[in-house]
């Protein structure tokens, strides 16, 4: 999965889960902090991605999500059980998974496990 993609995926898992409004997610295996601001209502989704300079739109029905990124694009689908989570990504035309842990997520894909943190 995109490298941005996936931190997409766990700045929504972080803020799904933990319900805080933040404005970063920090990618622990490259000691970067990657910015998001915006919203994340009872139904829409507008969140607008620093690094591609580019919005994230949206819907949401409890623990479904159902994501364009208008940057690319592309489609993103997240669905929640509790702290987990599964969905796929159009961009890589893959599935993903993935826990937050408290302040910690972790997203697991075709090419690894990673580690993210509020």
């Amino acid at each position: 999965m995109n490298v941005n993609t996936r931190a997409l995926v766990a700045y929504i898992a972080a803020r799904h889960v933990t319900g805080q409004n933040t404005s970063c997610i920090r990618d622990k295996q490259h000691g970067a902090y990657v910015m998001f601001t915006g919203s994340m209502g009872a139904e829409a989704i507008n969140i607008h991605d620093h690094q591609a300079r580019c919005q994230i739109t949206g819907t949401r029905r409890e623990g479904h999500y159902e994501l364009k990124h208008e940057g690319r694009g592309t489609q993103l689908v997240v669905d929640f059980d509790g702290p987990n989570f599964t969905g796929y990504a159009a961009d890589s035309d893959e599935q993903f998974s993935g826990v937050v842990n408290g302040r910690d997520v972790t997203v697991e894909d075709a090419a690894g496990r990673f580690e993210y943190s509020l």
